[in-house]
């Protein structure tokens, strides 16, 4: 019993899942004087297989065993020298003694503890039964409280981001937005021409700023989403860093409930294309992904800061562009790519957010 009471201590001491079942593994098999120890964890997706596997006594090699019957106590198990010692899907082997007792969480069985063969015993007897069921009930305890500490953990950030969020939008939004009006009621009363042209990139500078900051506060409510905002955000990020790029996504209107399922696919193979264009050929340091949805239509826009576009030079044989070109054309679209003064490109894809999307004519990458 002492050794048992120093067991249940230790398990509810962890933080870690991992540790958790290898410490149950381990007093399993001290506990009840056993051979061998195995923890089987369920798929909670595919209670016909197991999501982990941990042994006592076992070689690690065993590794992840499917389980060969229906039964919860029903899966293969094999010795430090890989032989069979118990598999009940073969009648002609006989199993060696065994005891099992489920983990339960709530009213799903979690796993199962198995001990394997009682040292240097003939069986195992009623007290053996008794601790590893209280075992099993120490471990659920100990699971439970980890997955409560976890959602506990998960809400917390979830409230911090959401506050955030809304600190972003209550107050550095506004007062950004109030610095903005000044500086345009300030140019009614300006003369000097420079000093216009000034203030008039100071309040662009704004809009962008705003523009960022909206960004920021939707993907701080709705991280792990698949919205459109979301999605883009995500491949933008992904292919951008796999590049070494500095990268920003705009949004500018009513993206996610203009760009519905049927036309997000198409928003979003061509952003992945055009984006693929600037790591491959822009030889640039920064993407900028601008997505407005405005009126009838959605517009896509990616700009960089590369080697511009020229079309005498583009690289010959590429199905990207064409490709653009004909999916927009096909949804009464257009898609265009320019040089910018100053230096890089900015590519547009154009379409109307209410056609529906056609069948087959997937996107290419070049």
């Amino acid at each position: 019993m002492r050794a048992l009471f120093t067991a249940v201590i230790e398990l509810i001491g962890h933080i870690e899942l991992d540790d958790v079942l290898k410490d149950v593994a381990a007093a399993a098999r001290s506990l009840t004087g056993s051979r061998y120890a195995a923890l089987g964890i369920l798929d909670p997706t595919d209670p016909d297989n197991m999501a982990d596997f941990v042994t006592a006594g076992v070689a690690p090699a065993t590794g992840k065993e499917k389980r060969s019957g229906s039964a919860p106590d029903s899966f293969p198990l094999l010795d430090p020298n890989g032989s069979l010692i118990f598999d009940p899907s073969a009648p002609e082997r006989t199993p060696v003694e065994h005891l099992a007792a489920h983990i339960k969480l709530e009213q799903r069985t979690f796993g199962t503890i198995y001990v394997f063969d009682p040292y240097r015993r003939q069986s195992y007897d009623e007290q053996d039964a008794a601790v590893l069921e209280a075992l099993a009930a120490a471990a659920s305890a100990s699971v439970q409280n980890i997955y409560l500490k976890r959602a506990l953990t998960e809400a917390t950030v979830r409230n911090d981001r959401a506050r955030i969020a809304r600190d972003l939008h209550d107050d550095v939004i506004q007062r950004l937005f109030a610095v903005g009006l000044q500086l345009q009621a300030s140019l009614r009363t300006i003369v000097d021409h420079d000093a216009r042209a000034s203030i008039s990139q100071s309040i662009d500078d704004l809009d962008q700023t705003i523009q960022q900051i909206r960004t920021t506060i939707f993907d701080l409510e709705h991280s792990g989403t698949n919205s459109t905002r979301a999605v883009l955000i995500e491949l933008t990020s992904e292919l951008a860093d796999v590049a070494g790029l500095s990268h920003e996504t705009l949004f500018q209107g009513p993206v996610d409930t203009m760009i519905g399922p049927e036309l997000r696919p198409i928003i979003v193979k061509a952003a992945r294309e055009m984006l693929s264009n600037v790591v491959k050929h822009a030889n640039a340091g920064r993407v900028i992904v601008t997505v407005k949805a405005a009126g009838s239509r959605v517009t896509l826009a990616v700009s960089d800061d590369g080697i511009g576009y020229d079309p005498g030079t583009a690289p010959a044989g590429g199905l990207g562009l064409k490709n653009l070109a004909s999916r927009a054309a096909a949804l009464d679209g257009s898609f265009s790519i320019r040089a910018l003064l100053g230096g890089g490109s900015v590519a547009t894809f154009e379409i109307p957010f209410d056609e529906p999307a056609p069948q087959g004519g997937n996107l290419v990458e070049a």
